[in-house]
């Protein structure tokens, strides 16, 4: 058989993060063969492939067993969303128990994590979402105070929140960019 050719340069513009799915086999097999199989998750890390190929080789190391209780496309999802909610909060913002963290766009899949993420380590979340379904959504996992960001009113209302006022919150998840940037600033705490 030929080597791999060298991977690709990265496509333009970058792309944040991505995951693989295969379909049905043994993950034993997998590892034994240092290669992924179907049923099995693949996490590439500063690796640039060309998708559209039948078959992939990857570091062992790199395969994880999809969760039995998630979908494909539920479990191809979760190392993007969970990932980039976790570096955001965890990593970056060091969130604390008994902060307050205003969370953009809830209801998209980073939000979605970001809410359990901020809720697990005892924040008080404030929920901005387009429409009622999605607060609704964000309210199930735990956010203490939803708002309608398509109301340009967002901004006052989480102002009028007692444990806000003229302080601001601790932690803006901000994932959304030049539409609630300065509103975002705006209401950051001063050192948040």
């Amino acid at each position: 058989s030929t080597p791999p050719s060298p991977p690709l340069p990265p496509p333009s513009p970058l792309p944040p993060g991505w995951s693989m799915l295969t379909s049905t086999q043994d993950l034993r097999e997998a590892l034994a063969a240092e290669s992924p199989t179907p049923g099995t998750l693949y996490m590439p890390e500063g690796t640039w492939l060309e998708l559209g190929g039948e078959q992939l080789v990857v570091p062992a190391a790199t395969v994880l067993e999809k969760p039995a209780g998630l979908s494909m496309v539920e479990a191809a999802s979760l190392p993007l969303t969970f990932l980039t909610a976790w570096q955001m909060l965890v990593t970056r913002a060091a969130v604390e128990p008994g902060e307050t963290v205003l969370i953009h766009a809830a209801g998209s899949g980073v939000g979605v994590m970001a809410v359990q993420i901020a809720k697990r380590y005892g924040a008080t979340v404030i929920a901005l979402a387009s429409t009622e379904e999605k607060l609704a959504h964000a309210r199930e996992l735990g956010a203490d105070h939803c708002i309608l960001s398509a109301d340009a009113g967002w901004y006052r209302e989480a102002r009028s929140l007692p444990f806000v006022g003229r302080t601001g919150v601790d932690v803006v998840f901000e994932h959304v960019g030049a539409a609630t940037w300065a509103n975002s600033i705006k209401i950051a705490r001063r050192g948040g």
